[in-house]
């Protein structure tokens, strides 16, 4: 795509490589700000994949280009998938309610407390399922449930402990003398 335009644009060896010359260029084309030489020092630290220290293969380029990317790009597609995966829960729950509820002939107040003890693995074993029915689709559907909440945990967990790559470089910038922050 677009990257890749951009990366061949600039590439002046016809190998496949940017030299380090041609990496700002480059770079500012696709996130629209200057980048400082401790920036690209510490993408080079950071993203040198193949061992070439004087040029950038494509694929760390495209990953230069992802960790360069806004933070409010970042949070809000976190914010995203999160609500996607919570929604997503908060279906496959009612979905599992209804379905018990017709196949053990529960409430459905009960049948979303039996979803949501089963799902979140607490398992107090005060409702079980009694018709064959109801346990076969409880071991697929609990099944299901378990990878849906625990993808919705890891989402979490990512967006407030992961320390987007701009944002531990601004704090080591910061913690440099004024005279080398150029």
């Amino acid at each position: 795509g677009a990257a890749l335009r951009a990366f061949a644009a600039r590439a002046e060896d016809g190998v496949g490589t940017l030299r380090l010359r041609e990496l700002r260029p480059a770079v500012r084309e696709k996130v629209a700000r200057e980048i400082t030489d401790y920036e690209v020092m510490r993408l080079l630290q950071e993203l040198d994949i193949d061992g070439a220290k004087d040029s950038v293969s494509y694929a760390e380029y495209c990953k230069m280009l992802q960790l360069l990317s806004p933070l409010a790009t970042q949070k809000r597609d976190s914010r995203r998938r999160i609500a996607v995966l919570l929604l997503t829960c908060a279906l496959w729950l009612l979905l599992g309610s209804s379905v018990l509820c017709g196949t053990e002939g529960w409430d459905f107040h009960i049948s979303l407390w039996f979803c949501w003890v089963t799902v979140t693995t607490l398992g107090f074993g005060d409702f079980l399922p009694s018709t064959s029915a109801g346990e076969v689709f409880v071991v697929f559907w609990a099944t299901v449930g378990l990878g849906v909440c625990g993808m919705v945990l890891t989402e979490v967990s990512n967006a407030y402990t992961a320390t987007p790559f701009l944002t531990r470089v601004a704090k080591e910038v910061r913690a440099l003398p004024p005279d080398l922050r150029g």
